[in-house]
């Protein structure tokens, strides 16, 4: 019998099937957007070119760009902070 080592509060609420590579990839989905034009994850941070991107970057909106299809799109974004 295989014994579960969390707590039970949590092996009862998370859905069977879910786990440490569940989580890891709700992570890695979370940190790199993807295009709304085409889907590709293969974007990267813009700069703010007018002072609405400022403004913006005050609630954690950053701009990106596609790197396929060369689409800009804003999306929320939490830098990582150092440990």
């Amino acid at each position: 019998m295989e014994v579960d080592p969390r707590p039970n509060s949590e092996a009862e609420t998370e859905p069977r099937g879910t786990g440490a590579s569940a989580d890891a990839a709700r992570r890695a989905e979370a940190v790199v957007p993807r295009c709304p034009n085409c889907g590709w994850q293969d974007v990267r941070a813009s700069r703010s070119r007018s002072a609405l991107g400022v403004a913006l970057a005050l609630f954690s909106i950053a701009p990106f760009r596609c790197r396929s299809c060369s689409h800009r799109f804003y999306r929320f974004h939490k830098k990582a902070r150092a440990l």
